[in-house]
């Protein structure tokens, strides 16, 4: 299985790229806003999707931790 690069990060698979994102997603509190380095991170990830330039808009001014609007588990 090829390598995965997310900007300047290598994961040698895509499990341990999920794995290391829900890591970041639950080290902090929902509400809590995600700091550096971890927020630049969020950052590599979002240029991976394919609406990236409609989900950044102006700019990403932070990312923090919130309730889902259905469900239970906590999302950026």
């Amino acid at each position: 299985m090829p390598a995965i690069d997310i900007g300047p990060l290598v994961f040698r698979s895509n499990a341990a790229a999920k794995a290391y994102y829900r890591a970041i997603l639950h080290a902090y509190p929902v509400g809590a806003v995600i700091p550096e380095p971890h927020a630049s991170h969020l950052l590599w990830l979002l240029d991976r999707h394919p609406e990236a330039a409609d989900k950044r808009g102006a700019g990403v001014a932070r990312f923090r931790v919130d309730k889902p609007p259905k469900g239970k588990h906590p999302c950026f």
